[in-house]
């Protein structure tokens, strides 16, 4: 059950970083300056949200 609480919060995280990540793409105005993309809160919250979904999916398939 637990696993399902992760999922849905995964989601959420993926969610809200994507819709924030892209924003931000359309909202920069140098594209040629993306140094320090990765320690960004948008990238944190997409990435941290595809591993919660990955590791919850995981979870629920192999225990």
């Amino acid at each position: 059950m637990i696993e399902f609480g992760i999922l849905i919060f995964g989601i959420i995280l993926y969610l809200l970083g994507r819709k924030s990540y892209y924003k931000f793409e359309r909202d920069r105005k140098d594209k040629n300056n993306n140094s320090g993309v990765f320690l960004q809160l948008n990238t944190i919250l997409l990435y941290s949200g595809f591993i919660l979904m990955f590791f919850s999916i995981l979870a629920l398939f192999f225990l």
